[in-house]
């Protein structure tokens, strides 16, 4: 049995074609479940840009000015899944004394 590392660190700008995939990857069974149960001139109306959409949501939340903070999970450097937490600002909750 060999050892496997694994890094969970900051999401940097080059994951960001892998993460794609895996997104890709993740959501075609959702997508092709979908077009089975409602049938192909549903979903072809339903669907029309939803594949591009949840690749333009993955881009605006790696965004550097995003209020999400993603880490990336790695093993022998290959992005292989993402977590992802949002941090929101409440006022008084970070006063200095």
């Amino acid at each position: 049995m060999s050892d496997m590392h694994l890094d969970i660190r900051q999401f940097i700008a080059s994951d960001r074609d892998e993460l794609q995939r895996i997104r890709a990857l993740a959501f075609a069974p959702v997508f092709s479940s979908f077009r089975n149960i409602v049938g192909p001139e549903i979903a072809e109306v339903a669907l029309a840009s939803a594949e591009a959409e949840q690749a333009q949501l993955l881009t605006k939340i790696c965004a550097p000015d995003s209020r999400e903070q993603v880490l990336s999970r790695c093993s022998t450097g290959k992005s292989w899944g993402l977590s992802l937490s949002r941090w929101t600002k409440r006022p008084g909750l970070a006063r200095s004394a």
